[in-house]
């Protein structure tokens, strides 16, 4: 009896390690559909909250030239600066893509902590990835 107990326990034990660990090493990675892989994640650049323009012109990015998509590539936000952080997932393989904006604003303590209620995510298409990615 005492050792099926056992055997119950290191089997329920290597069950819940084997959740954890692919939640750790998979998280909240995006997956292609059609190549049937995971995309990659690269941080592209960051900008003030207040910046409108910046904002609308990337919810459009798939109707601007080469050069202003490459033009983002230089902004950067002060360091304690409310910010978007902007990162790309993109397929490796049929470069399709996905661009997340994460909202960096301050907290009660005046840190910088993330919201998710006001991330933003938008498809794009394999001709803009190339592009952000320098490809």
């Amino acid at each position: 009896m005492v050792n099926w107990i056992f055997f119950l326990i290191d089997a329920l034990g290597s069950s819940l390690g084997a959740l954890v660990a692919l939640g750790l090493i998979i998280g909240d990675k995006k997956y292609c559909d059609n190549c049937r892989r995971y995309m990659k994640r690269k941080k592209l650049f960051n900008f003030p909250i207040g910046d409108t323009d910046t904002f609308i012109k990337l919810q459009e990015i798939d109707r601007l030239s080469p050069d202003e998509m490459k033009r983002f590539l230089s902004f950067r936000a002060a360091r304690k600066e409310e910010q978007y952080c902007v990162y790309i997932n993109w397929c490796d393989r049929c470069f399709e893509g996905y661009i997340n904006m994460k909202c960096l604003m301050k907290d009660e303590k005046g840190r910088l902590a993330e919201y998710e209620s006001s991330a933003k995510e938008i498809k794009v298409a394999p001709d803009v990835v190339k592009t952000l990615l320098g490809i």
